[in-house]
């Protein structure tokens, strides 16, 4: 309990990969025309050609804490292009297709093989947000603590074409 209100208090700090920058908090918040966008991707393009990924989910108020490699809190310092991406996936399963796979989970779960079933998947944030190159997204991070809140626009429904 000592050591928890110490850290609490002094700022500890979890210990980084040798190699690794020092990391500072990063907080960015995504909108869609001005409306919270929970569940959205959201990943840091270093413009200095860094090799660390820093990325994250949006949460139901739109906010993400960005992580550095999948795990460490905060972003290295830089500038950085801002994607975000957004989709859903349907499946196309008919209900007795569904049926017959619960049937074969519930008779055989331990080598019970899914069937392929037909899926759609959209994407729901323009396409501009989604690549480094076309994103019109832009943060740097600095030491201290950095927030930004980016809105991304209408909403879309862009069906994406899939290989079968």
């Amino acid at each position: 309990m000592v050591l928890t209100a110490f850290c609490f208090v002094c700022g500890c700090s979890e210990r980084l990969p040798d190699g690794m920058p020092a990391l500072h908090p990063c907080q960015i918040t995504i909108t869609q025309s001005g409306t919270p966008l929970e569940g959205a991707s959201v990943r840091l393009h270093a413009m200095g050609g860094s090799s660390w990924l820093v990325s994250g989910e949006t949460n139901s108020s739109g906010v993400v804490n960005m992580l550095t490699q999948g795990q460490y809190r905060g972003a290295p310092e830089g500038t950085y292009k801002v994607t975000v991406q957004k989709q859903e996936v349907i499946s196309l399963a008919t209900p007795e297709q569904l049926a017959a796979i619960e049937k074969a989970k519930a008779e055989n779960p331990l080598w019970y093989e899914a069937p392929p079933i037909q899926h759609e998947m959209w994407q729901l944030v323009e396409e501009k947000y989604i690549m480094a190159e076309s994103t019109t997204l832009e943060m740097t991070v600095s030491a201290g603590k950095n927030s930004e809140t980016f809105d991304v626009g209408e909403a879309v429904r862009i069906k994406v074409e899939m290989a079968d």
